[in-house]
């Protein structure tokens, strides 16, 4: 009776992501946004090697040292297709502060600061006065 197996394989991972069609609705600064579907992102393929083994230690069958061994890519779910989204990656809120002065809820210019130098002060000299 053989007390050693071997499992020797090879797995070919193929993952091919997309980014469905999508629209934004008009806000009160941008028109409504259309994005089409992006195929292939990503598009992943590899071969990754499998070996396992077993060994029976007492011949019975009932006791077994068992090793495995593989290489697992990482694919982690939706991290890849999000960096390539066009919603994920655009700017959809900012936040500007600024004052209402005149209580119309538009931003108006703000007028022009003078650039001309600002008067110099004048330096008071203390004068000692002898008493005499």
């Amino acid at each position: 009776m053989n007390r050693l197996s071997l499992n020797l394989g090879v797995r070919f991972d193929l993952w091919k992501g997309y980014i469905p069609a999508q629209t934004l609705p008009a806000t009160r600064f941008l028109p409504e946004r259309h994005y089409d579907r992006v195929s292939n992102q990503p598009n992943y393929k590899d071969l990754s090697p499998r070996f396992g083994m077993a060994y029976d230690l007492f011949g019975n069958g009932r006791t077994a040292l068992k090793v495995s061994l593989g290489r697992y890519n990482d694919l982690s779910g939706l991290f890849y297709t999000q960096v390539v989204d066009p919603v994920q990656t655009s700017i959809l809120t900012a936040r500007r502060s600024w004052t209402d002065n005149n209580g119309n809820s538009v931003r108006t210019a703000i007028s022009r600061i003078s650039l001309r130098k600002a008067p110099r002060r004048r330096q008071h000299r203390h004068v000692r006065q002898d008493r005499q």
